[in-house]
């Protein structure tokens, strides 16, 4: 696992698969995760598989003068190394899946179960994992999902389209910290509804065309049946 991304070209010839450990909260963006799986498979030419181990942890756990990680944080601590939020979490988990990492292994060590919030923390973050094992068949797919768009182009909003038999898969991100709406346009024949998985609720779409809102760090994930008549 590397954590410096002008070394990741130095071992793609001496290891099976590539990790990267980008831990940015609180002091860096959360696109930090996308910048360093993007370097990652440009470094294995995706020949490789690239892994991402996402931030579960506090930096204040280890920069504290107090070495005990389990000890209750000031509030400059917390203000300079708190642990990641839950839309963060979530975001950073969808960008490393839409930028292309086919693993996942979140880095706590034990310092997860020492945090004060553990509980809480431990309940969402076994609920992110359970959406990317129901997402599993079609991240791991090799079909071609063909082209699509996303408008307005500027939108800072990042997503991927993943398909599996007659069903696309689009995941979708807002990294900005203010509300977006972004239009997708699957440029295909599709049913005239779109699943929003695990939201519990749906979206018009006409001719593979829908839209939807993203508050900050906000995560969708849509499925769309494909029409036999898409001609894919």
């Amino acid at each position: 696992m590397l954590c410096n991304r002008s070394e990741l070209t130095y071992f793609p010839q001496t290891t099976d698969i590539l990790g990267v450990d980008p831990y940015p909260i609180p002091r860096e963006p959360v696109t930090r995760v996308a910048d360093f799986v993007t370097v990652a498979r440009q470094a294995v030419r995706d020949n490789q598989p690239v892994w991402l181990v996402p931030q579960a942890f506090a930096w204040y756990q280890y920069n504290s003068r107090n070495p005990d990680r389990g000890h209750l944080p000031a509030d400059e601590e917390l203000r300079a190394g708190r642990a990641p939020t839950y839309e963060e979490e979530r975001c950073m988990t969808y960008l490393g899946l839409i930028h292309g990492a086919k693993g996942l292994i979140y880095y706590c060590y034990y310092d997860l179960r020492v945090l004060p919030q553990y509980r809480q923390m431990w309940g969402w973050m076994k609920s992110i994992a359970a959406e990317v094992k129901t997402l599993t068949p079609a991240l791991m797919s090799t079909e071609s999902a063909g082209t699509w768009s996303l408008t307005p182009k500027e939108s800072p909003v990042q997503a991927s389209l993943f398909r599996q038999g007659n069903r696309l898969y689009l995941l979708a991100a807002n990294p900005a910290q203010t509300a977006r709406r972004v239009d997708f346009d699957l440029r295909r024949r599709t049913g005239t509804e779109v699943e929003v998985l695990f939201e519990n609720r749906q979206l018009a779409a006409g001719q593979g065309r829908f839209a939807d809102e993203f508050l900050p760090l906000a995560v969708h994930v849509y499925a769309i049946k494909l029409n036999r008549a898409s001609g894919l």
